[in-house]
């Protein structure tokens, strides 16, 4: 017998499948954004993590900080539970650090679960070491597996659907009109459903209550997922400004004299170039002052170690308090010795300066013993193609003429200008 179908019949079997077909197509689509999302945040986070502590490592590593380095690795390993292995390679394939966490498995290396990255020296581009990092996919895979429950309930809920408003012909006509037209407007990216569950046990009551909670779901899960990404963004920001403000101390400590607490040789060099080129630029003169202790050996041969450095830091104490202009730099050029960079100030100004040197260690005293030092003193005003270095040297050789003519005395030179 040939089954002859109303138009209301094809209307509402029109009706269910193409509502059908709307919501499991925008649970796909939602599936696929929300997976896309997750990955790339999860590569973007493992990327990120690898990028910012490559330069701590290239740091340490330039300056020989090894136990420095292994404790900034375990704490970076420890702090972050997704890490399952974590190596620093050397060139020569000598592992430098290694952790693993042993109650996770080993995962494929991936753009998703690896990071590897080389890391070099900041001055000379030399390669330092290679850091290996595998993460564990258990989020990932637990994702996947909430995204089949979810697919296999959709299924389920389009089916169930199907049979009950067969069964409900005119009943369900009206409600079926209200839920198609609200399913077609639906945007997951918007959240605009509109439709809430309803009291009535009949097949429209259930197939209209499970569609509003399989959108639910959905929405919950999606927000989940944002809030999840914050979480993530907000860990990213703190760990990124941690390791700004890390790198920042370092910086500094790798500028200044521990001892003294004074900008130490390093520092005073690369602040030397720069004055020496705003000199250029402004034909300004550039004073240089070349101070050593006097008898400062002899000093520590008999009264210690420990009484010599408490007068590099007396000492030091007295260079910082008498330089008032922020252009003035002052720093411990080595051992007993200190250089001073006056910037803009003729040759009596810098002999003051000197003068007023002395004359605030003549009232200091350790173990009872006076401290006075010897004077460098030299001037230039810099001009394209002289060498920078003619100042250091002139202040350098009137010093030593300082020394040998009875210390305790200020001497001035000048700048050999043939120095190429």
């Amino acid at each position: 017998m040939k089954l002859r179908l109303s138009l209301e019949y094809k209307l509402i079997f029109a009706t269910i499948f193409f509502a059908v077909f709307i919501v499991q197509f925008q649970h796909h689509q939602l599936s696929d954004r929300v997976l896309h999302e997750m990955v790339f945040a999860k590569e973007s986070r493992n990327r990120l993590l690898v990028d910012t502590v490559a330069p701590i490592i290239a740091v340490n590593l330039a300056f020989g900080l090894e136990e420095a380095n292994r404790a900034y690795l375990e704490q970076i390993s420890q702090k972050n539970g997704d890490i399952i292995r974590l190596e620093l390679i050397a060139p020569s394939g000598k592992i430098l650090y290694r952790f693993a966490r042993s109650s996770e498995p080993q995962a494929a290396k991936n753009n998703l679960n690896f990071r590897s990255e080389r890391i070099f020296d900041t001055l000379d581009g030399t390669l330092l070491a290679t850091i290996e990092v595998s993460f564990g996919d258990e989020d990932y895979r637990a994702l996947m597996r909430d995204f089949d429950a979810l697919n296999i309930q959709t299924i389920l809920i389009a089916v169930a659907s199907l049979i009950a408003l067969i069964l409900v012909i005119r009943r369900m006509f009206s409600g079926l009109r209200r839920l198609r037209q609200s399913v077609e407007a639906y945007d997951p990216k918007r959240h605009n459903f509109t439709l809430e569950r309803v009291k009535g046990s009949d097949e429209i009551g259930v197939i209209h209550n499970a569609i509003v909670g399989m959108v639910e779901r959905i929405a919950d899960f999606a927000k989940a997922l944002d809030q999840a990404n914050a979480s993530l963004e907000s860990k990213v920001i703190e760990r990124t400004a941690a390791l700004e403000e890390a790198n920042a101390a370092l910086e500094k400590l790798s500028m200044t004299d521990a001892l003294t607490d004074l900008p130490n040789r390093r520092y005073f060099e690369e602040r030397f170039d720069h004055l020496w080129q705003l000199a250029q630029r402004n034909r300004s003169a550039l004073a240089m002052i070349i101070c050593d202790i006097d008898h400062f050996k002899k000093f520590n041969d008999t009264y210690g170690h420990v009484m010599g450095d408490r007068v590099l830091r007396s000492v030091a104490e007295v260079l910082k308090s008498v330089l008032k202009r922020k252009s003035d730099m002052v720093a411990r050029y080595g051992g007993e010795e200190f250089v001073l960079v006056l910037y803009g100030v003729d040759t009596t100004a810098a002999v003051a300066l000197c003068e007023n040197i002395q004359e605030a260690l003549r009232a200091m005293r350790v173990e009872h013993q006076p401290i006075s030092m010897s004077f460098g003193v030299a001037l230039v005003y810099p001009y394209i193609g002289l060498d920078a270095q003619c100042l250091l040297q002139a202040a350098d050789e009137v010093l030593y003429d300082a020394k040998e003519a009875g210390r305790d005395r200020i001497i001035v030179g000048e700048c050999d200008q043939r120095i190429n």
